[in-house]
């Protein structure tokens, strides 16, 4: 669990529950708001949730002290993160040693991940769904075949992240070889069938690029990170742009932009789009 620490520091600050009425004295508190959720990064207290008494708070250090508990420590690592203000939080945790090669001359891999979500704020609830990383950019990305399992729940006392997390690994633990299988196929498939792109990397590139994401509802905003990002992919693999280079491109921006602050299954619609535009 120190290793876990070490990696993503910003995921494990203090964060606590007090009673409403301890910092607004003298008020009349609606029940609905009894309790505060109060982080507490560098020193610095901030009130980010007003809750119930029925609300349990789930901190990140206890969700991911019950995970590597289940899958054991020496297997998890913590290949990307990100976080919005010390509230809400996503991570891709990757499992062991396995990968599978998309492209082994290009060395072009992928490994099973847990993607992790939780929020203090209210914005996501925790939970854990089974993903790949492409371990050519750590780029966090979904299944190209629905997951096997995924396991989302509520902040409440009947479903606690250990219980969660001794599921999920005991799904994994099972299922892990069909996974990997069924998303190489996929990923073939996909790679078969997407268009490929203009290759001129400038104009046509770029229409190329808004059409898809207009289709998609990707953010216009961040078009031309995706553009950057295919083309440190291409320098990085010394290869052209293709379909599964572009949607790369666009997953990569999707899952590590943090002005993208979208809730999981919204970012699962934009890349299931993405794909399919791209082999529309």
């Amino acid at each position: 669990m120190k290793d876990l620490i070490q990696q993503a520091p910003e995921l494990f600050h203090d964060v606590r529950i007090a009673p409403t009425e301890d910092i607004m004295p003298g008020f009349e508190i609606n029940p609905e708001h009894s309790q505060a959720v109060i982080t507490n990064i560098g020193g610095t207290e901030r009130v980010v949730r007003l809750v119930s008494d029925n609300y349990v708070l789930t901190p990140n250090k206890e969700i991911l002290q019950n995970l590597a508990t289940a899958f054991g420590s020496e297997d998890l690592k913590i290949a990307s993160y990100t976080y919005s203000k010390g509230a809400q939080f996503q991570a891709w945790i990757s499992i062991g040693s396995q990968k599978m090669a998309i492209d082994a001359a290009l060395g072009d891999y992928l490994g099973a991940s847990i993607r992790f979500e939780n929020s203090y704020n209210g914005r996501v609830k925790f939970g854990f769904s089974l993903g790949l990383l492409r371990l050519v950019c750590t780029n966090g990305m979904t299944s190209m075949e629905q997951a096997f399992h995924s396991k989302r729940t509520r902040h409440t006392e009947a479903v606690t992240s250990k219980i969660a997390a001794e599921h999920f690994a005991e799904a994994w633990e099972s299922n892990s070889e069909k996974f990997l299988e069924l998303n190489l196929n996929a990923i073939r498939d996909f790679r078969a069938n997407a268009k490929a792109m203009p290759g001129d990397m400038a104009e046509k590139d770029e229409e190329f690029l808004a059409d898809i994401g207009q289709k998609a509802g990707f953010p216009k905003r961040q078009l031309e990170e995706v553009f950057d990002r295919i083309y440190v992919e291409t320098e990085s693999l010394k290869t052209e742009p293709d379909g599964w280079i572009a949607y790369n491109g666009f997953n990569y921006v999707l899952n590590h932009n943090r002005d993208i602050l979208l809730p999981e299954h919204k970012r699962d619609v934009i890349d299931l789009k993405i794909r399919e535009a791209l082999t529309a």
